[in-house]
């Protein structure tokens, strides 16, 4: 959600030509992230005496531990998000300039919901035919870290920053300002609650919460932090 918004906003009003767009990417994540990769296997050389899995240093080098089956988390753990990361900058541009448009956020808005609810009922009625065929512990990492079930996240933000800088909620600026403390607290309050209890709603419910689906949450907490001039 945080990247979503943050690269929105930076984007609001530059024409975003693509290949410079991907160069910046790229230039600012993929140097350091290589770093640490060779500081992963240079420890993993030092306590193993041995080099790591080939397959699993080709897909860390090239980021795409989070798309393989039995491979989400291999090598470089980390590495998942930066997978997922890279795959929503491939999108930005297109996803900025045709479907989630600064100047229309009405469409943009529609959109993130649409995809939010899809996301997260799709996500439920897999983890389900997982559980019921007895598969559920051997792929729920496939589906858990698929970048596919994030991007929804990356679109709340994406609209969260569209909807800030056209100051569309411009009415509630005051609302929130004066309320930042309370809703914040309801916020974070909500994230624990669902986060301690995911496993049991699902076992008593068999409703499985991916963590997308606190998205909303996390839109409402980047809104009141914009819009707080208190000490936060």
């Amino acid at each position: 959600v945080l990247s979503g918004f943050i690269i929105s906003v930076a984007y609001q009003k530059d024409s975003i030509p693509v290949k410079y767009f991907y160069l910046n990417r790229i230039s600012k994540i993929y140097p350091l992230y290589l770093f640490s990769l060779i500081i992963v296997v240079t420890v993993y050389y030092t306590f193993y005496r041995v080099f790591p899995d080939l397959i699993k240093l080709i897909l860390n080098a090239f980021l795409l531990t989070s798309w393989v089956v039995g491979f989400e988390d291999a090598l470089n753990l980390p590495s998942w998000s930066l997978s997922v990361e890279i795959f929503f900058y491939l999108l930005f541009p297109f996803l900025f300039k045709y479907l989630l448009k600064p100047n229309n956020n009405l469409i943009s808005i529609f959109v993130a919901i649409l995809f939010y609810f899809f996301t997260n009922i799709s996500f439920n009625i897999l983890v389900k035919n997982l559980f019921k065929n007895h598969i559920l512990e051997q792929y729920f990492n496939t589906i858990a870290y698929n970048p596919l079930f994030h991007l929804n996240s990356f679109i709340v933000g994406i609209v969260t920053g569209n909807v800030i800088s056209s100051n569309s909620i411009g009415f509630l600026r005051n609302f929130i300002k004066d309320y930042s403390y309370l809703i914040l607290f309801s916020c974070i309050i909500s994230l624990i609650v669902f986060m301690k209890y995911e496993n049991t709603i699902f076992t008593i419910e068999g409703v499985a919460l991916h963590h997308s689906l606190y998205s909303p949450l996390f839109a409402l907490i980047i809104i009141c932090l914009y819009y707080n001039e208190g000490y936060l």
